[in-house]
């Protein structure tokens, strides 16, 4: 048999390529092809456990499939965040045309209105200085007068006026006057008397 080292060397392999391998369990030699031997290979390092991984699973497909899971989680989240973004923009963007369509009609509502300062004019908001003025004005010219207690009565008319200076009445046709006092107040009372043409 030829040493090892005087075969030909052969550049690249094919799947069925043949390599002489050692059985441990019958302590001999066979033949097997290269494809078995990758696919042995793939095999065992997709079971082994690679404790320098920084993943829970330590295999390399359980490791990659969990980053691949992670990196869908944070995906969704950036979409998630993204559309709410694109959503909050759009919001503000209405509220931002709201704002201006108020802001250009602000002046309108702000107008100036022209208030009635002569208290004569049907449906315009009076000067509230001029009312305020006229009220004061009429409290003045009330305050001289007294509060007089309401009494229902009745009176009889007759012919006649009322002498003052002798505080009775008299004969004189012209006149009428009432036949009894009038009380106006406590303790105060009047006598009525008219010209007759005048009553």
């Amino acid at each position: 048999m030829a040493k090892w080292t005087d075969y030909a060397e052969k550049e690249g392999l094919a799947d069925n390529d043949e390599i002489i391998i050692l059985d441990k369990e019958t302590n001999t030699n066979k033949r097997s092809i290269v494809s078995n031997i990758v696919n042995g290979a793939v095999e065992k390092i997709g079971s082994h456990k690679f404790s320098g991984l920084n993943t829970d699973d330590k295999t390399l497909v359980g490791a990659i499939n969990e980053v691949d899971a992670k990196n869908d989680a944070q995906d969704k989240k950036i979409s998630a965040l993204e559309s709410g973004a694109s959503e909050a923009k759009t919001k503000n963007t209405e509220q931002d045309k709201r704002l201006e369509a108020v802001e250009k009609k602000l002046p309108s509502y702000l107008k100036k209105v022209d208030v009635d300062s002569t208290l004569s004019v049907s449906g315009s908001p009076a000067d509230a200085k001029v009312v305020g003025d006229a009220v004061g004005s009429l409290k003045e010219d009330l305050s001289g007068v007294e509060k007089i207690t309401s009494t229902s009565f009745t009176y009889e008319v007759s012919v006649g006026g009322f002498d003052s200076n002798a505080m009775k009445f008299n004969d004189d046709s012209n006149y009428i006057h009432s036949k009894y006092p009038i009380p106006i107040s406590d303790n105060n009372f009047v006598i009525k008397a008219d010209r007759k043409n005048n009553k």
